[in-house]
């Protein structure tokens, strides 16, 4: 068996393993995706394909025909890109076609978002946006902690806790 007969029948166990990438995994290893071919039959969500150079992912159940090419059917393929879900990058409007995954962070006006739909093309803190505000974690250390509650306690004192800073000196 030649190396190339070797290969080609390696390929559906490549693709299959493919799958299971992170999107942003998928983008640096795009050759192991097939391309798209108008007589595939059926995609399924979550599907990803190679078309003109780009790759997408597959947002609903069809069957695959001549006239539904992935640049051509937003409601039905979306480019994967480098914003997507966990990477937290600077929002820009997307080019047609090209929406924000689900679940995918950017920063935009001082606060950090996050993509609740695919496809997601909506400008962050706008009227019926796809996106909600991340919760930022507060820097203050306002509010007990448990190490407050816990540490240091002797009956009615307040454990050797230093006010002006928050945190507790050790108590013998």
């Amino acid at each position: 068996m030649s190396l190339l007969e070797k290969a080609m029948a390696m390929r559906p166990y490549i693709e299959k393993a493919a799958t299971m990438l992170s999107d942003k995994d998928s983008l640096n290893a795009a050759q192991m995706f097939p391309e798209w071919d108008p007589s595939a039959g059926n995609c399924k969500k979550g599907d990803r394909v190679r078309y003109d150079g780009t790759l997408y992912k597959v947002l609903q159940d069809h069957e695959v025909k001549q006239s539904l090419t992935p640049d051509a059917t937003p409601s039905l393929y979306a480019t994967v890109i480098d914003a997507i879900a966990g990477t937290l990058t600077e929002w820009a409007k997307p080019e047609k076609n090209a929406g924000y995954a689900k679940g995918a962070r950017v920063t935009y006006g001082g606060k950090t978002w996050v993509s609740s739909a695919d496809k997601n093309v909506s400008e962050p803190g706008t009227k019926g946006s796809s996106w909600t505000e991340e919760a930022q974690e507060s820097s203050t250390g306002s509010g007990s902690s448990s190490e407050e509650s816990t540490e240091g306690s002797t009956g009615g004192t307040d454990g050797g806790k230093d006010e002006a800073t928050g945190t507790h000196e050790a108590v013998s």
